[in-house]
């Protein structure tokens, strides 16, 4: 269904102080209609509409949740990091490129630096891709450990091949 001149008008009555996905409702509720957030969104871009409202803006060191994860403000406007990371980078120092943080014991709250284990993503691949992360702290501890073993191992078969 295509936005007609009334439809329009009523956006341009009712945007203020609304979010698009309320506005959206109000005008499918009034008309009967089935339009989305993007053609509301739409309207109020061509009609140059801006609805007042204003971003949350948390102060550093807030926290929120995202996937299941603990995120901590660490700039603005707006510039998060996992808190797992966030930690580490505190106690050890900034962590290099190519490397995460994993949970030893797989409770992403656990936020002790015992928990916390700097890891290759080469190392997260294996981990996950063997089926070691849910199975506690000792399997992961090994896991990890064969992870390492492999590519050093590949490290030496490879210098050996260049001599």
């Amino acid at each position: 269904m295509e936005i007609n001149k009334e439809h329009e008008d009523f956006i341009c009555q009712n945007y203020l102080g609304k979010q698009n996905k309320e506005l959206t409702e109000m005008l499918n509720s009034q008309y009967k209609t089935n339009f989305t957030i993007k053609q509301v969104k739409w309207v109020k871009y061509k009609n140059k509409l801006n609805s007042q409202l204003v971003k949350r803006n948390e102060p550093l060191g807030s926290e929120k949740i995202k996937n299941g994860y603990v995120f901590v403000k660490i700039g603005q406007p707006q510039q998060w990091v996992e808190k797992q990371r966030y930690i580490y980078e505190l106690a050890y120092g900034k962590i290099p490129k190519g490397y995460k943080v994993m949970f030893l014991d797989d409770d992403v709250t656990n936020f002790s630096l015992d928990n916390l284990v700097l890891v290759k993503n080469s190392e997260v691949l294996f981990v996950n891709k063997n089926k070691y992360s849910n199975h506690g702290r000792e399997i992961k501890e090994t896991a990890i450990n064969i992870a390492r073993l492999n590519t050093k191992i590949k490290e030496v078969g490879q210098k050996k091949q260049n001599q």
